[in-house]
């Protein structure tokens, strides 16, 4: 109660997103800290890491590389790519006939790793009508993420819950995703600018709230309100993951008002007055992890359920 009381969405009895409420917990802790002058009073820095979005304009073949921080790994979980399809579908001829319950879409994890992060086309992300700063021409872009650095510990979100292509509400994916003991993201780690590579001009404009100006705008150009698509920059590493954040945050009239004026906290990652670079001289992981614990939702929808920690 008292770690959220200051917060929109967790002081009431609503749903609550568990990743969203960790992030508002290390900001919480970060802020009691902040006094401190012990090196490691605030656990946040043992979470955080540095995203490296790779965008290429299609039209010059220019590059933009640009850093984030993060707290959280965030997967999206690709059903296409269920190991037993067939069974699926056998299972769901089956249940209208008989009743009986239907065998779950069985879902690799490393497929979802390839479908958000590196260099896979799976995890390519294309921009349409994108306003190349070298042409001011609007055109087609791609953007893949890789990870500049590896924290201490991290933490993995598999994002179940995603917005409809057929009526765009939010939904809960129902499928099993294998989740292996021990975890090496080496091979996902950036490089950086290439040398046969071109960077795209930089004519960013400065932003008086901090969001990135490219998602800003990418989300603007869905028709999304100008200080909803700040809060989602604020608050997510990626447009992609901003998306989701918007559909599941968008009656909240919080974050109808420009961030500057909010009186919700951002993420710790957001509040951190560490810079990437910072983070990535800091960060000496190897990208190899083992399980340590895990939380699940139960719960059919996204508007309800509990979640389960085992550790």
């Amino acid at each position: 109660i008292f770690s959220g009381k200051e917060h929109p969405d967790f002081r009431g009895k609503e749903q609550q997103d568990s990743v969203e409420y960790f992030r508002h917990m290390l900001g919480k802790i970060a802020e009691m800290d902040k006094e401190s002058s012990h090196p490691n009073a605030n656990p946040g820095q043992w979470f955080q890491f540095v995203t490296e979005e790779r965008l290429q304009c299609s039209q010059t073949n220019q590059v933009k590389y640009k850093k984030a921080i993060a707290s959280a790994l965030s997967l999206v979980i690709p059903m296409h790519k269920a190991t037993n399809l067939a069974k699926v579908e056998a299972s769901k001829n089956k249940k209208s006939k008989t009743g009986e319950e239907t065998v779950l879409p069985s879902i690799p994890f490393q497929a979802c790793l390839e479908a958000s992060i590196g260099g896979e086309d799976s995890a390519v992300q294309t921009i349409v009508d994108y306003l190349s700063p070298a042409t001011n021409q609007r055109g087609i872009a791609t953007q893949t993420t890789y990870l500049a650095s590896f924290p201490k510990y991290l933490l993995v979100q598999l994002r179940r819950y995603v917005v409809s292509e057929i009526d765009y509400t939010p939904k809960k994916l129902n499928c099993e995703v294998n989740v292996p003991l021990e975890l090496d993201l080496s091979q996902y780690k950036s490089v950086g600018l290439r040398e046969h590579e071109v960077e795209l001009p930089d004519v960013d404009e400065p932003s008086s709230s901090g969001a990135d100006s490219d998602i800003v705008n990418q989300l603007k150009a869905m028709g999304f309100d100008e200080n909803l698509c700040k809060h989602a920059a604020l608050n997510n590493a990626n447009a992609d993951a901003a998306l989701t954040w918007i559909f599941e945050n968008s009656e909240n009239p919080v974050y109808l008002v420009p961030p500057e004026a909010a009186p919700a906290p951002q993420n710790a990652a957001k509040d951190n007055t560490a810079s990437p670079d910072d983070i990535i001289n800091n960060n000496s992981g190897s990208g190899r992890y083992k399980m340590k614990a895990i939380i699940s939702h139960i719960g059919n929808s996204t508007g309800g359920g509990q979640y389960v920690a085992h550790v």
